[in-house]
């Protein structure tokens, strides 16, 4: 069984990238309008409700992932179709946005003397050995 912090910290990962921290301060920023931040607001919101009522169904049916939902609500070919879809998306748009506006922040924060592909690299390996 997952214990509640090991839960927690996934729903609180999960909505934590540069993609926030970044992006979304740069444009409430930019334009002015704190509009931008009901994405948060709401995103935590969103994480409360499926803490409290989600998860303890997910987990009383067994299930972790919402592939595996998919997958016993309907049927295999569902639960493929579903999971290759977030890879794809995963592999081919998240990740590289993730990584490139990660590494654009880090390197003009710190002002490093190295390529951007290099500091791009750093954190997907320190994510890769942070995720092994």
């Amino acid at each position: 069984a997952l214990k509640w912090y090991i839960c927690a910290g996934s729903l609180m990962l999960t909505n934590l990238s540069t993609e926030q921290l970044v992006g979304l301060n740069g444009t409430v920023f930019a334009d002015g309008c704190l509009c931008g931040i009901w994405w948060e607001a709401g995103a935590a919101i969103a994480m409360i409700v499926t803490a409290t009522v989600f998860l303890p169904r997910f987990f009383a049916l067994g299930l972790t992932t919402t592939s595996g939902f998919l997958g016993e609500r309907y049927d295999l070919t569902l639960r493929t179709m579903v999971s290759c879809i977030f890879m794809v998306y995963y592999a081919v748009v998240l990740c590289p946005l993730v990584l490139y506006t990660g590494a654009l922040a880090v390197k003009d924060i710190f002002d490093l003397p190295v390529p951007l592909w290099v500091v791009s690299l750093v954190i997907g390996l320190l994510g890769a050995l942070y995720a092994h």
